[in-house]
């Protein structure tokens, strides 16, 4: 119980932020040597917060909901969406196909591949594609990309106050999105699927970027809640409190990290099994302190090769030879039509097949033979294979 005892202390007097978030991020790096650099970025020689450090967290301008995310370009791509700013309506063939588990049937890859090519497309239609890219990518937990689709479009805050309130708070599609980025008072015991929010630009890539993100007067019919995702030490949070009004109830689970599995999780402290459930809440007036879900991480092992830098050329034996995609089965009609979208977007062969199959002629092999790795490297791919045609 001691842990606990810490955690809940922690929570009750916060540090400053910077202070809070560098110690964090040292608590992670590998070597104490390694932090030095960091060091250096964080804390300049006359012992002042670079100006990123200081309170530059992006807030919304709407008079209902209070949004703040960390600093990067969606914060800033978000505190352009003003009071009046009038948000995008969802095509209603969008909502259909994004729910539910879109990324569980075989159309999706191809919608995907189709999405991605059109984002080439000067005007609104571009646009338009980057819009449907946030979604499909927070549907198939891909918080960088999608943060990153969202970055995208700062020049159309319609856009950005239709799209945000769908990753952080993640209300459901269907909700009507009011001026200002405010999502329409939720019905009790609806689910909120928020993504990982965007990460801190000063922290180095392969860190795993302490950050934190809230929601403040989030309406739930007559009442209203706070949020909060913290990523922290290992592990990442979720905080729910009542802000106002009767009891509610709210349905939730921590937000996907990628590049990491749930070891354990709490739910107030209580250790919870099967992991990755969903929650129903109830948020009182006679709670004393936040509600909070905590999901402890390990860092998953991924077999992947590197790829090269996503602005430089393949290299000559992926152009020439193209990449294998190795399964222990009979090829199935989704990882057929994910090797059919890969190779329509890096324009090399793609194949299935499986390992006694697979000359040794050097090919690129992507292993997709454990279950419980090939969704995190079907996912890492299509980010890979994203960020790659965007920028050519």
């Amino acid at each position: 119980m001691a842990f606990f005892g810490a955690r809940a202390k922690g929570r009750a007097g916060r540090s400053p932020r910077w202070g809070g978030k560098l110690a964090s991020v040292l608590r992670i790096l590998p070597s104490p040597l390694l932090g030095i650099p960091l060091l250096c970025i964080l804390m300049p020689v006359n012992g002042t917060c670079p100006a990123l450090g200081q309170d530059t967290e992006a807030r919304g301008n709407s008079p209902g909901l209070i949004l703040h995310l960390p600093p990067s370009a969606a914060a800033r791509a978000w505190s352009l969406v003003g009071p009046d700013t009038k948000p995008r309506s969802l095509p209603n063939e969008w909502i259909e196909h994004l729910t539910p588990d879109p990324w569980s049937r075989p159309e999706t890859f191809a919608l995907w591949a189709k999405t991605v090519r059109a984002t080439n497309t000067e005007g609104s239609r571009g646009q338009q594609a980057r819009a449907l890219l946030t979604l499909l990518s927070a549907a198939h937990h891909r918080p960088k990309s999608a943060w990153n689709h969202v970055a995208s479009l700062s020049e159309n805050p319609e856009w950005v106050a239709a799209l945000v309130p769908r990753l952080i708070p993640g209300v459901p599609l269907t909700t009507q999105i009011k001026n200002g980025g405010t999502p329409a008072p939720l019905i009790r015991g609806t689910r909120l699927s928020p993504i990982a929010p965007p990460r801190d630009p000063l922290v180095p890539a392969w860190a795993q970027a302490p950050r934190k993100a809230k929601v403040e007067n989030l309406a739930f019919e007559d009442s209203a809640i706070d949020l909060e995702i913290d990523i922290s030490g290992g592990g990442i949070e979720l905080l729910l409190s009542l802000r106002s009004g009767p009891s509610t109830a709210v349905a939730c689970s921590t937000p996907f990290m990628p590049g990491f599995r749930v070891n354990t999780e709490y739910l107030d402290f209580e250790r919870q099994e099967p992991v990755g459930s969903v929650h129903l809440l109830m948020l009182t007036p006679e709670d004393e302190e936040a509600r909070s879900l905590y999901s402890r991480l390990r860092k998953a092992e991924l077999m992947m090769p590197t790829a090269p830098p996503a602005d430089s050329l393949l290299s000559q034996s992926m152009r020439e030879l193209g990449m294998v995609l190795v399964i222990d089965s009979e090829p199935s009609p989704r990882l057929l039509a994910a090797a059919q979208a890969f190779q329509e977007l890096l324009r090399v062969p793609v194949d299935l097949a499986q390992a006694n199959e697979i000359p040794h002629n050097g090919r690129t092999r992507i292993d997709l033979t454990d279950p419980t790795k090939s969704e995190n490297l079907l996912r890492a791919l299509c980010d890979s294979i994203e960020e790659r045609v965007l920028l050519h």
